[in-house]
């Protein structure tokens, strides 16, 4: 779980950036670290490790959206790069909706990311994973 929290962390700076494989990356670890907790849950208090875990869990709702308009761009992008078509303009317009929904998210996962840092959370989850795995 710590190697997790702190690989869900290590993303950060590039989260701010807006950076599709950190997004992808942070999905993964967030979900990694959620299935961990199902692991655990009959091995620890799972009270003292609740807060932490619904933190994550909406870490994870975040980076899936954004994740999600990122696939969704991708492939819009391919399409239009494909050449002329009668759907284009229906789907340039898609795209660029896309990208701004993604901004909203990002903004909010920024806001999320700095809400975490703010409280501490790394140190505290860490703090917390050791003290109901010892």
């Amino acid at each position: 779980m710590k190697t997790r929290c702190l690989e869900l962390f290590s993303y950060s700076q590039d989260l701010r950036g807006g950076a599709a494989d950190a997004v992808h990356d942070a999905r993964i670890t967030s979900r990694r670290l959620l299935a961990l907790y199902d692991v655990f849950k009959g091995c620890v208090n799972k009270k003292k490790l609740k807060k932490y875990k619904k933190q994550v869990k909406s870490l994870n709702r975040l980076t899936g959206k954004i994740r999600e308009y990122d696939i969704q761009m991708g492939l819009l992008g391919k399409f239009l790069s494909a050449g002329s078509h009668p759907s284009s303009k229906a789907a340039a317009l898609l795209h660029a909706r896309c990208a701004v929904l993604r901004s909203v998210e990002q903004k909010q996962l920024i806001k999320m990311m700095d809400k975490l840092k703010k409280e501490d959370f790394q140190a505290k989850f860490l703090d917390a994973v050791d003290k109901v795995l010892n």
